[in-house]
């Protein structure tokens, strides 16, 4: 068995025409020239035959050369759920909510910029406000009440940030680069014959892709960090952690798009690649669960404690804003579930043995194994625990002599013989529509969150930074604080700032 797993090894390499002799025979096993006492013995490998050894042949209806009409009708509801979603969500929210200002309303945006908080022009005013309410912001009333009424709209927070742009963007490159592979001629050949993920695409079929990804998620993180940090809170310890959480979140956003998912020549991961693999999750992870997570959980507490009927006006938050955002997020959930699910149902294989291949007929029965070798590794499939089922990545995809039509006329004559190619071998049948399928998942839950955020998180986390304290919370901050003598002092302060402004004259007596 050592003898047949050690020439297995070397099985996996590309060959042309008739399987040639491969050296000299060694003691670990190598086949090729044997030397014998009585004199040389050279013998040729040429029984070398096809092995049905690849997830395509072993398994029906796994492997596909193109998306059938159900599979495509999936692979489209999967990319254009959160995109309408994106879309539908914020201005529903907004239509079935009661709002006494609206985002346009000219009472609303009097005075200032939209959804920029306004220091009091007035200097006296602005102290007064400062020393009445310690670590408050004054300003104009630009947004409407409970929270935008209970709801995110996507034209104020959104656009502001400048998140509606990466979304766009992200929207727009996504679907013309996925379906147009998906509609190329041999789409097992392209990126989302290899990968389940977006980021293994870019980082070893389409390094366009890759930097795409640097450049939308680094922008991401960088416009977060600055709206989060420019946001006023109350000098409270919990408003400080939660606010750290959620810049570091958006900073933790980077890492994925530093450090993409790579593999090496065998189709593994290991080593370095293993660590920056790693930091890629880290980032995926991490920065979805701080980002949604924690202003959804907020917010849901906020809510919680704030739902009662006998509260009016701002004060209270009505239902449905606990209602679309759990919506929301559950969306967001489903997505992610589904993801994991899918991604379990098939692994990448990024090595690209086809298209080193330049022969038909090696190209037809790749892959070309002796008897004892395809015998071997067939037991590993099957739970054997010899060495080369350690490193064996079983093929999931098949090859194939195809015809190119890519080549003009003219390019067919002037172009030198080694740049023409009529045909080449290709991969040309792979699980398509698991791939296809997970890719479009991760998708959406990127989508899904960064407009969550842009949306709903960004707005909530401003509200609930300046939100005042309740009269328990307060009570217990005055009994274990300095507070008390500086709030009477500021108070003092302020009376004695009232006397001295101008006294209006008193109002003209009505005629009549």
């Amino acid at each position: 068995e050592g003898n047949l797993l050690g020439g297995a090894g070397g099985a996996r390499r590309q060959r042309r025409g008739p399987r040639p002799s491969r050296g000299a025979a060694t003691a670990s096993g190598r086949r090729g020239l044997r030397c014998v006492p009585c004199g040389a013995t050279m013998y040729a490998a040429t029984n070398a035959t096809h092995c049905a050894l690849s997830i395509c042949e072993l398994e029906d209806g796994v492997c596909s050369t193109h998306l059938s009409p159900h599979e495509w009708n999936s692979v489209i509801a999967i990319v254009l759920i959160p995109i309408l979603v994106v879309i539908l969500v914020p201005p529903i929210a907004r239509v079935t909510s009661s709002c006494r200002l609206g985002d346009e309303d000219v009472r609303a945006t009097t005075g200032a910029p939209r959804g920029m908080p306004v220091l009091a022009t007035d200097p006296v005013l602005a102290e007064r406000s400062e020393l009445e309410d310690p670590g408050a912001v004054s300003g104009v009333d630009i947004d409407p009440p409970m929270y935008l009424c209970g709801v995110g709209i996507l034209s104020l927070d959104c656009g502001l940030s400048g998140l509606l742009v990466i979304a766009f963007i992200m929207m727009a490159v996504f679907c013309v680069v996925f379906f147009e592979m998906l509609m190329s001629r041999n789409p097992c050949a392209t990126g989302v014959g290899r990968c389940r993920t977006i980021s293994c695409i870019a980082g070893n079929s389409l390094w366009e892709g890759y930097v795409f990804m640097f450049c939308s998620l680094s922008l991401t993180s960088v416009i977060l960090v600055q709206r989060i940090s420019s946001m006023f809170h109350r000098r409270r310890l919990q408003h400080t952690l939660l606010k750290t959480a959620l810049i570091t979140g958006a900073v933790m956003l980077s890492l994925t798009a530093i450090f993409p998912e790579k593999y090496d020549v065998n189709g593994r991961s290991d080593g370095a690649l293993s660590v920056l693999y790693t930091l890629h999750l880290t980032g995926v992870y991490g920065s979805g669960a701080l980002l949604l997570g924690v202003p959804y959980v907020w917010f849901i507490e906020h809510w919680w404690t704030h739902r009662s009927p006998d509260r009016h006006g701002a004060d209270r938050v009505p239902t449905s804003a606990a209602v679309f955002r759990t919506l929301y997020a559950s969306a967001v959930f489903s997505f992610v579930v589904a993801m994991l699910f899918i991604s379990e149902e098939v692994v990448d294989e990024t090595m690209d043995y086809c298209a080193t291949i330049t022969d038909e007929a090696e190209c037809a029965s790749w892959p070309s194994l002796t008897p004892p070798e395809c015998s071997a590794a067939l037991k590993c499939i099957g739970g054997g625990r010899a060495s080369l089922c350690n490193e064996m990545l079983q093929p999931n995809f098949q090859c194939r002599w195809v015809e190119t039509d890519s080549i003009t006329a003219w390019t067919k004559l002037i172009a030198p013989d080694k740049y023409v190619r009529n045909a080449a071998c290709v991969r040309y049948e792979c699980p398509l529509a698991r791939y296809a399928k997970a890719v479009a998942l991760e998708f959406a839950v990127l989508l899904l969150i960064i407009c969550y955020v842009a949306s709903f998180a960004l707005h909530d986390i401003k509200r609930l930074l300046a939100r005042r304290p309740s009269a328990k919370t307060m009570a217990v901050f005055e009994a274990t604080s300095m507070l008390p003598p500086l709030v009477a002092a500021a108070r003092a302060s302020s009376v004695q700032t009232d006397a001295l402004l101008p006294v209006p004259p008193p109002a003209a007596p009505a005629e009549g």
